[in-house]
């Protein structure tokens, strides 16, 4: 599944165009949060995993930049980026160990 958000009112518009070219197995799977993501969100994560910048009480100081800014608003995507490529990478290494088996 896909969550996607918050998200404008702008992406939601070109969202509902283009959703009815989607299979109905991907539209199923696709879900734009809104402005209040928080209770979307803890459907399914509890509120200690929810980031602050989304309304949670993580701080997931991988995911932001605190230096000299509010942690719940200084998303930041560059960080975010390395952050997963550096997972990426080991899970990378492992599925190539895993296959050298």
């Amino acid at each position: 599944h896909l969550y996607s958000g918050p998200v404008s009112m702008l992406l939601r518009k070109l969202y509902s165009l283009t959703k009815p070219l989607l299979p109905r197995n991907v539209q199923g799977k696709i879900r734009l949060l809104p402005s209040d993501p928080v209770p979307t969100l803890q459907e399914f994560l509890s509120e200690d995993v929810i980031p602050m910048f989304f309304g949670g009480t993580s701080p997931h100081t991988d995911l932001v930049s605190t230096e000299g800014k509010d942690m719940a608003t200084s998303f930041n995507f560059t960080q975010m980026r390395d952050y997963q490529i550096d997972i990426l990478s080991g899970m990378s290494s492992a599925f190539h160990r895993d296959q050298s088996k």
